[in-house]
């Protein structure tokens, strides 16, 4: 068995919630996510006249379970919330089935 050293906060949207008004909208429902390693993606900055954006992104390794993140979910690394970048890769399928392999998530938040 991998330990899994750390704790991230993962926060999903969910249809049905209201606001103050009443009115529905989305909310979100959050919960503890651990997982093996956090590691810096790759970074990009745009060069755009008159702006000053910077892309990080982070790559996070994690057992596969119910409380792997969707694509519409946001995760909390070093207090700010980072969006999933495309669909979970998901390493335990194959010839040779091994549900150590885990999944593989990109992250993403554009700052500026």
């Amino acid at each position: 068995m991998i330990p899994t050293p750390y704790e991230l906060t993962v926060r999903e949207p969910v249809a049905g919630a209201e606001d103050i008004f009443g009115a529905p909208e989305d909310g979100w429902a959050e919960h503890p996510w651990w997982v093996h390693g956090v590691a810096p993606g790759a970074m990009a900055e745009p060069a755009e006249t008159n702006r000053d954006a910077s892309e990080v992104a982070w790559t996070v390794v994690a057992p596969k379970s119910p409380l792997v993140p969707t694509t519409r979910g946001q995760v909390l690394v070093d207090g700010h919330w980072h969006d999933v970048v495309g669909t979970p890769d998901d390493w335990t399928r194959g010839p040779w089935h091994n549900p150590a392999s885990g999944v593989i998530v990109e992250l993403g938040r554009v700052d500026g």
